[in-house]
């Protein structure tokens, strides 16, 4: 079993693409999306915070479920504290503005935060300080996890498909690929013109940690310990039909983000 948590922005949604294309039935996945309310995470994390975690344990264990990849997968992380935990690190500033940027353009479902920010009402200080700390605390709970745990990057992504494909046999690499819009230049600089020194301070403790990650990737060490977590994954499966046509409606969406101006930053 693997338990990965997908913090938002930090390339997660390409992530679960690559894991449809490979563990197939396997994996099982944490989301409000409508597509995933019947999949056997969602359903096990509902349980979960109705307090029946044994249920919830069985439910996920009857299904032969080897991945649980989501928002909210590290609710799953005292149910099997023996599975390693994976997390995606972004550079702190971008994946804020990333964020920022989301709410902003997309009128969804986000939280009152969210919502205020697609308003108007909130702006990226607000939201700064509502995230602070985000890989601090998350790292935080995943240094007691028994099972341990390992922080692929963003930027080094393909270093971590390579790893996947030595360790678990998997294939491909990660789409780069989200539904935020592109922004200059000139407007990323005109959303933190005079927060800078603001949003450094804020964001400190987040870089410090993305900062150590990406020197144990670069030094080899970060990939000698997640070929060792790695082992307790799913060995590749050929993916159902759906999972192989949504992977390549999944292709065919970055290609044609691209063409209208958008990409995963």
């Amino acid at each position: 079993m693997l338990i990965s948590i997908h913090i938002p922005k930090t390339a997660g949604t390409a992530w679960r693409l690559m894991i449809e294309a490979n563990a197939g039935q396997q994996a099982s996945f944490v989301s409000v999306e409508a597509r995933d309310r019947n999949d056997t995470a969602t359903r096990a994390l509902a349980l979960i915070d109705s307090g029946q975690e044994d249920e919830a344990r069985m439910l996920v264990e009857a299904a032969g479920c080897q991945m649980i990849h989501g928002h909210r997968a590290d609710a799953f992380l005292k149910l099997f504290p023996n599975a390693p935990a994976i997390i995606w690190l972004r550079e702190p500033k971008p994946r804020l503005l990333s964020e920022y940027t989301h709410l902003k353009t997309f009128r969804r479902e986000e939280g009152k935060l969210g919502q205020a920010i697609h308003a108007g009402e909130a702006d990226l200080g607000d939201l700064a300080r509502a995230r602070s700390q985000i890989y601090t605390r998350l790292e935080a709970r995943l240094k007691e996890h028994p099972g341990g745990y390992i922080a692929m990057l963003t930027e080094r992504s393909d270093q971590a498909a390579r790893t996947f494909h030595a360790a678990l046999g998997w294939r491909g690499r990660l789409a780069r690929r989200n539904v935020a819009p592109r922004m200059s230049g000139e407007t990323l600089d005109a959303l933190v013109d005079g927060q800078n020194e603001a949003l450094d301070e804020i964001l400190a403790s987040d870089r410090s940690i993305h900062d150590q990650w990406r020197q144990l990737w670069d030094s080899g060490e970060a990939g000698e310990r997640a070929m060792q977590l790695l082992q307790a994954g799913p060995r590749r499966q050929p993916p159902p039909l759906r999972h192989y046509l949504r992977r390549l409606a999944g292709i065919g969406k970055e290609r044609l983000g691209r063409a209208l101006g958008r990409d995963w930053r």
